[in-house]
């Protein structure tokens, strides 16, 4: 016995003409001429050499702006330290320092012994023991602010900021590890930057003063009788003596240390996080200011340390100790009575020894400098798209119902298009690699759809309500929470779990993407009503910080999808099903189980929310010659168990059906009108039992199936 299966399906015809009209306007449009802006506003990029390395001079387009050349710009640096500053080209500091003298004590006289006649009248002499309370004649050699140097060549480029840096360019660096072609120029450890014409080292951290100075008139008089024998005088003075500034304070003034490195061949590509020197504060792109106001570098000069280990120290001041100094002998003598030996005086010959002078404190030993602007390169964050895979489980936070397999290389592995309907949520995972060590934090990967691959439109927001564009993001079954991180990893190469993405809202504050890992991310959206019938939509990653798709890495290629060929209701199934053979005599009824190759499938693509579906079955009389097997004597089952979702088509609102006779046309399953039931695809085994079978012979009929 056979039953023919036929369905009744409305014929829905649709006609679309494309036409398009250009209307083409052209326009002749003259333009002002260009003028090379005033170099007095322009940024120049700044750096350094080793004089060994410049060999016949500069290279093209840079000049020597440490030398006595005449050249485009002034020898600033010519003789001067090199400054972190807030402006260019500013100037201070002193070739050389000093200190005012100031009288401590007088120290120990040499006498040891000298008698004399002392009565009440003649002449007032120093006692022996007598002291001096002022300097006199004192000096102090001035000494240079020189701290230890290496000198090198400072070189600017006249046409702003290069793409390429030439061979045995040196710069400035954070840290010791070499990337590239580059080495560490260990010549200026524990030597500041200076300036010159020539490169070589000098300067001296710890100079000395040469100290001289005698003493003022004395005290401690005695009076002697008229004479002929000369003693010192109370008013007496002393010659200058000479003393050292030994104890050596530091002159090294304020600094930090930084790696200096060199070039090894011409660079065409700055490394991350070098730091150059520039005559303007005006930068666009990867280029942050170090050494303005309140920033690392400002009013600081340049140490190198190839250890990578860098602090800063250093001051603008320095201090002495006391000098002692032994004076010269008296100055100013009278004569006096020797006898009789009643007294003790001074003689014309003794010194002071231990005479203590106090240098000036704190004084200012800032050396000769020009502020240079030091600004930082940073590499832009450089990721690219790899691996994806088109999922349907957007009610569930765990993928578990891909669509298709991973796509890793130049072919796009699509979700089938029959399935591609409206309001059809998808979920799809990307992930990216972050190519150049750089990472970013806080900025969205929005999701870009195209027809072209060449415009490109973000998925629009959920509850866009208008039917102009083709994708919105779901978030009123989303499995997951935007901006979070997802729970699972699922592509090839990925190191870093991502975010959970239903918006294009700015700086999520988990969407950090650490440098040099790959990052898998995470978007849940549903074909809307701006999609059009078979079409093909291409997905790209928009940056939000770098305002730029992230591009494809070499040999990958978009995320695809093809929509379905009609957005209607849909039935297929077989053509015939034959339920097999029965004995009579056999206990009734003839039960047959509909087969995998006889199921009926089902398909909402229409997108029409809270509307529903019903599929009905009605069959007509079975006949064979003159024998007829009527629909009241044919029961038909379906219950909800014979009904399977195909990938995550929601069950909600499903029912089927736990058997009726087929006297009028049954139900087979049906969704309720409300929300998503029914949206997708679904297949349906249902089960035949046939009564009443009372004369043999091949009986057929037709079984039709209707969705509405």
């Amino acid at each position: 016995m056979s039953i023919w299966v036929r369905k009744k399906m409305p014929i829905l015809s649709y006609f679309m003409i494309f036409i398009l009209i250009v209307n083409c306007l052209w326009v002749t449009l003259e333009l002002p001429k260009l003028r090379q802006p005033a170099r007095a506003t322009a940024n120049d990029m700044i750096i350094f050499m080793d004089y060994g390395d410049l060999g016949g001079g500069p290279p093209t387009n840079w000049e020597i702006i440490s030398d006595t050349s005449l050249g485009t710009f002034p020898d600033i640096f010519y003789q001067r330290y090199v400054r972190g500053g807030a402006t260019y080209g500013a100037q201070s500091g002193a070739a050389t320092h000093t200190h005012t003298l100031t009288f401590v004590d007088s120290g120990t006289t040499s006498d040891t012994g000298s008698t004399f006649d002392k009565n009440a009248t003649g002449t007032t002499i120093s006692a022996q023991t007598h002291t001096h309370s002022a300097l006199s004649g004192q000096s102090i050699t001035a000494d240079n602010n020189l701290p230890a140097y290496r000198s090198l060549a400072v070189l600017r480029y006249t046409l702003g900021i290069p793409t390429t840096l030439p061979d045995n360019t040196i710069l400035l660096f954070e840290t010791a590890t070499i990337s590239g072609n580059w080495e560490l120029y260990a010549a200026q450890d524990a030597k500041l930057l200076w300036g010159n014409g020539a490169t070589a080292n000098g300067g001296n951290n710890t100079p000395t003063h040469s100290v001289a100075s005698g003493l003022g008139a004395g005290s401690g008089q005695l009076v002697a009788g008229a004479a002929a024998t000369a003693r010192a005088t109370v008013i007496h003075t002393h010659g200058a003596g000479a003393g050292v500034a030994t104890d050596g304070p530091s002159i090294i003034p304020p600094y930090y240390e930084v790696v200096f490195q060199r070039a090894t061949a011409a660079i065409t590509s700055f490394p991350n996080n070098m730091i150059a020197g520039f005559s303007s504060t005006i930068f666009a792109g990867s280029w942050t200011v170090v050494s303005g106001a309140s920033q690392k570098y400002n009013n600081l000069f340049l140490m190198g340390d190839s250890s990578g280990v860098l602090t800063s120290a250093g001051a603008l001041t320095h201090s002495h100790a006391n000098v002692d100094v032994t004076t010269g002998t008296a100055v100013g003598s009278a004569n006096y009575d020797v006898s009789p030996l009643n007294g003790a005086g001074s003689l014309t010959t003794h010194t002071h020894s231990g005479v203590t002078i106090q240098l000036g404190a704190n004084v200012d030993h800032t050396p000769l400098y020009t502020d240079l602007i030091l600004a930082q390169y940073s590499l832009p964050y450089a990721p690219q798209m790899n691996n994806w895979r088109w999922y349907a489980d957007e009610e569930d936070e765990v993928l578990a119902t891909p669509y298709a397999n991973e796509t890793t290389n130049g072919t796009p592995n699509e979700p089938p298009q029959v399935e591609m309907g409206k309001r059809i949520p998808l979920k799809l995972r990307i992930n990216i690699t972050e190519t150049v060590g750089v990472g970013e934090n806080d900025s969205r990967k929005k999701l870009q759809w195209s027809t072209d691959q060449s415009t490109w439109t973000n998925i629009a927001e959920g509850g866009a309500g208008s039917g102009s564009t083709p994708f919105v993001y779901t978030t009123d079954i989303s499995g997951g929470n935007d901006n979070v991180v997802v729970s699972t990893q699922v592509l090839t190469g990925t190191t870093q779990k991502g975010i959970h993405n239903e918006s294009n809202s700015n700086s999520p504050s988990e969407s950090d993407h650490t440098a040099s890992a790959t990052l898998e991310l995470e978007y849940a959206f549903e074909i809307y009503d701006g999609a059009t019938v078979s079409t093909s939509y291409y997905f790209q990653l928009y940056d939000q910080v770098l305002a730029a798709a992230i591009p494809l890495a070499s040999g990958k290629c978009y995320p695809k999808l093809t929509t379905a060929t009609a957005f209607d209701l849909s039935l297929i199934g077989p053509t015939a099903v034959a339920l097999g053979d029965f004995t009579l005599g056999n206990p009734p009824p003839h039960v047959h189980k509909f087969t995998s190759g006889e199921k009926e499938t089902m398909r909402d693509n229409r997108g029409v929310m809270a509307d529903g579906w019903t599929l009905t079955a009605g069959i007509t009389t079975l006949t064979s010659g003159g024998y007829q097997i009527v629909p009241s004597s044919i029961y038909w089952v379906s219950y909800t168990t014979d009904v399977t979702k195909l990938y995550a088509a929601p069950t909600d609102g499903m029912s089927g059906n736990t058997g009726s006779y087929m006297s009028s046309a049954v139900t087979v399953t049906s969704f309720s009108a409300s929300s998503r039931n029914g949206h997708g695809g679904f297949e349906v085994l249902p089960e035949i039992r046939v009564y009443n079978m009372q004369y043999a012979g091949q009986y057929t009929g037709t079984l039709t199936f209707t969705i509405t």
